[in-house]
């Protein structure tokens, strides 16, 4: 069964919406704190577990993780809609996250969001590639272990699944994920550029053991 355009539009609209819900704002205010003027000032769940205690920081992932994944879920399982289609709703989340409405279209990197999407759709590839991530973790490598982690995600599925269409989102994730790390800057030299690529930082550093990176 297919349905007419507009259920397609509210259905990607319905995507950035939720994606756009800003948990990590959210959560530091229940705690009287404003989330975008502390730490890395990034609404995310690793600066809220920076802030907060891990415990806060956990809540925002596992939270920004569910508004990707149950939709995005529902709507592969149950609804028969062109693939096209499928593919904006499901990047819609990470859109919606990295640039809510709800705060001037700013917002955080869209990591724990993209798993979202990954986990429902893929989740022997996540399964694969987290454990890879938690050996860098273990290296005290995050930043670099979640760049291994998305591009290894595409390929995977092609292995796995294989099914074009997850690789098509699976690699689109990636190059959102990329774009909004090496973005989130005012330093677009080569040095920073290549940096904020593979270290997250303008400056190369040993990433901090954390494993939610907003």
């Amino acid at each position: 069964m297919y349905y007419n355009w507009w259920f397609y539009v509210l259905l990607i609209l319905s995507g950035y919406l939720i994606g756009s819900i800003p948990f990590a704002v959210i959560i530091s205010k229940i705690k009287n704190i404003n989330i975008r003027k502390r730490g890395s000032k990034n609404p995310g769940a690793a600066n809220v577990a920076h802030t907060l205690g891990f415990k806060f920081g956990l809540i925002v992932g596992l939270l920004d993780i569910l508004k990707s994944a149950i939709p995005v879920f529902i709507v592969n399982r149950f609804l028969n809609i062109p693939l096209y289609v499928f593919v904006l709703f499901s990047i819609s989340f990470i859109l919606g996250h990295n640039y809510s409405i709800f705060l001037k279209f700013k917002g955080g990197k869209g990591v724990s969001t993209a798993m979202g999407v990954i986990i429902a759709l893929t989740p022997i590839s996540y399964v694969i590639a987290m454990a890879v991530l938690i050996l860098f973790t273990i290296k005290k490598q995050v930043a670099p272990g979640m760049l291994v982690f998305f591009s290894l995600i595409p390929f995977l599925n092609l292995w796995l699944y294989h099914n074009e269409l997850y690789f098509t989102i699976a690699s689109i994730i990636w190059l959102l994920l990329v774009f909004r790390r090496i973005t989130c800057t005012s330093n677009y030299s080569k040095e920073a550029v290549i940096n904020k690529f593979i270290y997250d930082n303008e400056k190369k550093t040993v990433a901090k053991i954390v494993s939610l990176k907003g």
